[in-house]
């Protein structure tokens, strides 16, 4: 049972407590009728509102002065193509430009689905509403736009990591995997692209996730989020990668971005999230 159903049940009880009292003692003054109203509207308004609103996400979340959308948006890394990155890229956006475009009208139906149920993202509604200054309408239609971008968003991962599998069933790119493993965990020969390639192989080996160089103990997301690679972080979160570990000096990936930055934000965003489920 939800709490603002019972808090509703708790107030109807003590309405009929009252009334029973009042039929009892025949109570007839004017102000007697005054009271029971102004208990049942007060009850409603300071007790159970509070709540719900407590409940939908509330207000009192770190916010930024970026718009929701800004945080939400994936960026592209501009990096010079050469070698293993360049192969990885060639193959996977190949059979990209072939898939088709997801459905809008099925992305804003899963979108209102959501709101409407139990499975409204908290802290992209405690967003919404802080920006619209508590307004529900205007907060409810802020929340829709942005969680159809990030369903759009989602949807182009997932293509992109469906044509990442495929180019990884190279004998060539795993070759490159494990070279570039070597040399993040040894922490002496691992470059920026090394990073961007294997968080865009994490897709296909869940245990990149889990990795860690042997400097600053960052794992990938950190060295990301270190890099201002806004794109390969939000490829590793989708991939299950933690917002919320720690590298070797205790640091959360979204400490070692660029503070303020979309970035920041976005992997600031994922670690409230995290905390709160």
């Amino acid at each position: 049972m939800k709490t603002t159903t019972k808090l509703r049940l708790t107030g109807a009880i003590i309405l009929l407590v009252m009334l029973w009292v009042i039929g009892t003692y025949n109570l007839t003054h004017p102000l007697v009728a005054v009271v029971v109203f102004g208990f049942a509207a007060g009850f409603e308004i300071l007790v159970v509102r509070p709540a719900k609103t407590k409940i939908d996400g509330g207000t009192n979340m770190p916010t930024t002065s970026k718009p929701t959308s800004q945080l939400l948006q994936v960026q592209e890394t501009p990096l010079a193509a050469a070698g293993k990155t360049d192969k990885f890229n060639e193959r996977a956006e190949s059979k990209q430009a072939n898939d088709a475009p997801h459905d809008e009208d099925e992305l804003w139906a899963v979108a209102i689905a959501e709101f409407e149920g139990d499975q409204r993202r908290a802290g992209l509604w405690a967003k919404c509403y802080a920006t619209e200054n508590g307004d529900e309408v205007k907060a409810k239609a802020a929340y829709l736009k942005n969680r159809v971008q990030q369903l759009t968003d989602d949807a182009a991962t997932q293509k992109k990591a469906a044509a990442i599998q495929q180019a990884l069933a190279s004998q060539e790119l795993l070759d490159g995997i494990a070279e570039a493993t070597k040399g993040l965990i040894a922490g002496t020969s691992f470059t920026q692209k090394d990073v961007v390639f294997l968080a865009r192989a994490s897709h296909f080996d869940a245990s990149l996730l889990s990795l860690t160089d042997r400097n600053r103990g960052d794992t990938l997301l950190h060295l990301c989020a270190r890099y201002g690679f806004h794109e390969e972080a939000m490829i590793l979160l989708k991939n299950g990668a933690s917002p919320t570990a720690g590298n070797g000096n205790g640091q959360k990936p979204f400490a070692v971005a660029v503070p303020g930055s979309p970035l920041h934000d976005a992997l600031l965003m994922a670690a409230e999230e995290a905390v709160s489920n």
